[in-house]
């Protein structure tokens, strides 16, 4: 090989290694924890589960879902059904609601969440902005 396409060949080679380098920089951003962050979306109760679609105003929920562990216990949700003597247990076990939240929380790294590891992030709130339930047709 001669000296002029060893020279042709590194000056290839530096602008796609510096691309390749930014892209890995770029997705180990992406996949690492994000402690204290703030999230605008929208939570979904199904059967006693919530799920949170980051970024999504309304319904219906679209993308994949954040697993929260921690959701039944916050406060600033105000449930608009009533675990009274005048619910059947299968009006609890199916119950159903969509909110749209702004809210402070912990997401996890990228891995296996929650029933079934089916979700591939977490997301524990610790703080509540905003919480406006939303009609939704959640099936």
């Amino acid at each position: 090989m001669s000296e002029a396409a060893t020279v042709t060949l590194a000056r290839r080679a530096l602008p796609l290694s510096a691309i390749a380098l930014l892209a890995l920089v770029v997705a180990m951003s992406l996949l690492r924890a994000r402690p204290g962050e703030t999230f605008d979306g929208l939570i979904v109760m199904n059967q006693w589960q919530f799920e949170f679609y980051p970024g999504v105003p309304s319904c219906p929920p679209r993308g994949l879902p954040y697993y929260m562990p921690n959701a039944p216990a916050l406060s600033a949700f105000s449930f608009s059904f009533s675990l009274g003597g005048g619910d059947t247990t299968d009006q609890i076990l199916n119950a159903k609601g969509a909110w749209h939240v702004r809210l402070r929380g912990d997401l996890s790294r990228v891995g296996r969440y929650g029933p079934g590891k089916r979700y591939w992030r977490q997301l524990v709130v610790t703080e509540v902005y905003r919480a406006t339930r939303i009609d939704c047709d959640l099936k």
